[in-house]
């Protein structure tokens, strides 16, 4: 007679739990945090205006001894527009979930506060998107025209120019649209992301798409299943302002915040276009320009974690190691920990949603959210929780009405283009 073994004895074996749920999500959000938020105003129209001082009087200059005046001059002033932005986070879960999940005995959370809490959690994520980007919304373009394909070739993630990681800012159950070069929402209405590849080249969405779609065509999110969709239910041009956009030469923004930037040039920032390897002369010619031409204070670069890998091997060569035991010394830097580093005093700051091959260089100063809706559950008619009508279902809106704004763009600098080894790693 064979002994008792685990396929005998499994029916009264019991089951050890552990401890609690152990998220697999990078939460982190800094650059939003950077921004001083202006709450202290009561902003309750549809945008900030005020003036900006763009031009000194030209009427002045050397005279000799009887000769005549300068013309009469004037200052230049012209005003801000800076538009009220909306963000939305909504939940659904039905009776039973709640019911169901409303002890310690019979589940590891609780269905109402986990979904509810983490929503807030992955609005904030999405911010850290907004606030690298340029205001436009765009997730990645398409590389290769898919004619009615259901696999979507795409590059530039974020806008950026780049082969590597096109679909890095779209994930499996985002509805995307498609939208031209000239900003004209393609036929077909939304699809839905069923995958997306390991390689970062490309997603797969559950429908062909329609024939219109082209190349160089900008993947967007949209609110849902819609055949019949409209540019108005998609993020194209809707989300808040971000750095790109902010700390730029009209390259991703000409019209900063209702002021032309070709017409006044003051409202550029200096911007190294094809900055190549990373070098003390390139950085330093960045900072130099932000001075110059803003008197920046530039205490911060903003940069992925790619491009700081290549700041650190400018001292690679040049490291000498010292202490009392030099049989072992210490090869890395702060970074190993993900501590700061220094450039001149500067810090050198890594974020996740940070764009490839770019550093930012903010003047923190210049640095502001204006905020109408902090963050809150939609609550007007005193209910957080609406009923879904002809469902034992609850659904809840979580809702946050700010844009953000740079004072001075010409205070700061932007280099692109970094030469950096970028190792494909997709964040959800």
């Amino acid at each position: 007679m064979a002994g008792a073994d685990l396929s005998t004895v499994a029916d009264y074996l019991k089951t050890k739990f552990g401890p609690s749920i152990v998220t697999q999500l990078n939460d982190e959000t800094k650059i939003r945090s950077r921004f001083f938020s202006d709450t202290g105003q009561d902003w309750v129209g549809d945008e900030v205006s005020y003036p900006v001082h763009v031009d000194r009087n030209r009427g002045v200059m050397a005279t000799t001894e009887g000769g005549n005046l300068p013309t009469a001059g004037q200052q230049k002033l012209v005003k801000y527009h800076i538009p009220l932005r909306y963000v939305h986070g909504r939940v659904q879960f039905t009776g039973q979930a709640i019911k169901h999940s409303r002890s310690n005995i019979g589940a590891w959370a609780r269905t109402m506060t986990l979904e509810m809490e983490r929503l807030v959690d992955d609005l904030r994520m999405q911010f850290e998107f907004y606030y690298f980007g340029c205001g436009t919304g765009v997730r990645a373009l398409i590389n290769v025209d898919p004619s009615t394909s259901t696999t979507i070739t795409v590059d530039s993630p974020g806008n950026v120019a780049g082969a590597t990681h096109g679909n890095r800012f779209i994930n499996p159950g985002d509805y995307v649209a498609f939208i031209s070069p000239l900003g004209v929402l393609r036929a077909g209405g939304t699809r839905l992301v069923s995958a997306v590849s390991s390689d970062g080249l490309n997603f797969t969405i559950t429908a062909a798409c329609n024939s219109a779609v082209a190349d160089n065509d900008f993947v967007v999110k949209a609110y849902g299943s819609d055949a019949a969709l409209t540019i108005d239910n998609t993020e194209y041009m809707h989300p808040p302002m971000g750095l790109l956009g902010m700390l730029d030469d009209s390259t991703y923004v000409s019209n900063w915040h209702g002021i032309s930037r070709d017409s006044y040039p003051i409202m550029k920032t200096p911007v190294i276009a094809q900055t190549g390897a990373v070098s003390y002369d390139i950085i330093q010619r960045g900072l130099d320009l932000a001075e110059q031409i803003g008197s920046a204070q530039i205490n911060e670069l903003w940069m992925h974690h790619s491009v700081r890998r290549a700041f650190l091997q400018l001292q690679y060569a040049d490291r000498r190691y010292t202490g009392g035991d030099l049989r072992s010394p210490d090869l890395g830097t702060k970074a190993a920990k993900q501590g700061t580093i220094t450039y001149g005093g500067i810090s050198l700051e890594t974020a996740t949603m940070c764009p490839y091959g770019t550093i930012f260089g903010p003047d923190q100063r210049q640095m502001i959210r204006y905020v109408n809706t902090p963050g809150e559950w939609m609550d007007d008619d005193g209910n957080v929780l609406s009923r879904v009508s002809g469902l034992d279902a609850f659904e809840g809106t979580y809702r946050v009405f700010e844009n953000a704004h740079y004072e001075r763009p010409n205070a700061g600098a932007r280099w692109d283009n970094v030469d950096a080894t970028v190792v494909v790693a997709h964040i959800i």
